[in-house]
């Protein structure tokens, strides 16, 4: 089975749902510009590690979404320099929602394979950033 590991050096960001509204009796369905642009960039910063034709067949893709830490963990001694706190890898448990940010990461890597229903094992982990480690996506796709 053949895997492809790679980390994606970007702070994620969940993937809002799109909105619709109606101009002139015409229905528009937008998506946030920050949004698309988020998933251009996991799709530049992938693209180095794509297979050369796209995947056919059943893809199992897992995700950690390494998360910035949070102020309150930032805290370091003034005596020592040493963080007060170092969770780690301890859960991230707060927003954005999980699911929301997988959906992100699948859409950057649209262009890896056919369609997304070829996912048939997604596995996804949402973690605080140990002490000076840099938030980020590590992927992992098998097929």
């Amino acid at each position: 089975m053949p895997t492809i590991a790679f980390v994606i050096p970007l702070p994620p960001k969940p993937s809002n749902k799109r909105k619709a509204f109606v101009i002139n009796g015409m229905a528009r369905v937008v998506q946030d510009k920050g949004v698309v642009q988020h998933q251009a960039q996991i799709a530049a910063c992938a693209a180095q590690h794509r297979p050369a034709s796209p995947i056919v067949g059943a893809v199992t893709v897992s995700i950690v979404c390494v998360m910035p830490r949070p102020a309150n963990l930032c805290a370091v001694s003034k005596r020592t320099g040493l963080p007060l706190s170092n969770p780690g890898s301890a859960p991230h448990t707060t927003r954005p929602d999980t699911d929301n940010l997988a959906k992100s990461c699948l859409d950057g890597l649209r262009g890896w394979w056919g369609d997304d229903a070829q996912v048939w094992d997604l596995r996804i982990v949402k973690r605080i950033a140990a002490f000076g480690e840099s938030p980020c996506y590590q992927i992992e796709v098998s097929w």
